[in-house]
């Protein structure tokens, strides 16, 4: 019988919104309009086997079927709810409420209208592999004049592939969001920067239920640390204290807006504080690294369109 060899570039994601968290959702092209880069898939199942006797190895037996799933998604906005935020941003706990993605710290597991689990398919040149109940943390970062990316790593209870041909959706194609006329402030500050990185921080862990067949109900994200990072000019003590910031353990309002000249995505936080500083150099300029952490919990990202 002759074998039909598996083409490693042919794969396509899809993902749909869980209506009840932990329960596969069935998918279809409508669920891979959104064009995502370098789509992977890892199965991190573990099997689990007894010592071995004078008889040999007893047969394994499988433990919790977990498998991850990551890709890059460039940033774009077009709505003030566009749908690849509402799937991806809503399974990383930033659910869309008041006109922004915004987390939620009184939500730590999942919350109708907020936080969600994701049904996820990974189809590869006619293999497909399935998630579901997955949560997952997400990494954005912006150079100046470069589309800025969000890189996204989903945890979720696996299926045993199976064979599915590739779907046909038809793929959504907005404009892309770069780092250029980029409004940048800590606090009163208005610092030069020519890149920065946002990392939810987040902690996915399994809902352990014995109820289930795997022992898994879904995953959830159980805690996060959320960090900024960015590397602004070095000024003057006079005109940009950055010392200050550092050594009083002052909380600034931060912000970070990034556009394609009408649309815009800003990222915001209300209390945020220098918790990690170092010299560097950019250039041949004197540049700060710095890094800042989000007290209040209340990390948002706001997409407009129009403006």
């Amino acid at each position: 019988m002759a074998l039909t060899p598996i083409i490693a570039h042919r794969k396509q994601l899809a993902a749909k919104i869980e209506a009840e968290p932990g329960t596969a959702e069935s998918l279809t092209g409508a669920e891979a309009v959104d064009i995502v880069i370098n789509p992977e898939f890892e199965d991190i199942t573990e099997k689990e086997r007894e010592r071995r006797n004078l008889d040999g190895w007893h047969p394994g037996v499988l433990g919790v079927r977990l498998g991850r799933i990551t890709f890059e998604k460039e940033l774009s906005s077009g709505a003030a709810n566009p749908g690849w935020a509402l799937k991806y941003l809503a399974a990383c706990g930033l659910g869309y409420a008041t006109g922004a993605f915004r987390r939620d710290p009184r939500h730590p597991l999942v919350a109708a209208s907020t936080q969600q689990t994701l049904t996820m398919g990974f189809y590869q040149d006619g293999v497909f592999h399935r998630l579901h109940g997955a949560m997952g943390n997400c990494v954005i970062s912006g150079e100046a004049g470069k589309v800025v990316r969000a890189r996204f790593s989903f945890t979720g209870k696996y299926v045993k592939p199976s064979d599915v041909a590739l779907l046909e959706p038809t793929y959504v194609k907005p404009a892309l969001l770069r780092l250029n006329d980029a409004a940048c402030a800590i606090g009163a500050m208005a610092p030069k920067i020519s890149r920065f990185e946002l990392d939810l921080g987040n902690e996915v862990e399994a809902f352990l239920d014995a109820s289930h067949e795997d022992g898994v109900a879904h995953f959830m994200i159980a805690d996060a640390a959320t960090r900024l990072k960015m590397d602004p000019i070095m000024a003057l003590a006079a005109e940009q204290d950055v010392y200050a910031l550092f050594d009083e353990s002052a909380e600034s309002a931060i912000s970070i807006a990034c556009t394609n000249g009408s649309d815009t995505a800003t990222i915001a936080m209300t209390k945020g504080e220098v918790i990690e500083l170092k010299r560097q150099e950019r250039n041949k300029l004197v540049a700060w690294d710095l890094s800042l952490g989000d007290n209040a919990a209340d990390l948002s990202i706001t997409f407009a369109t129009g403006s």
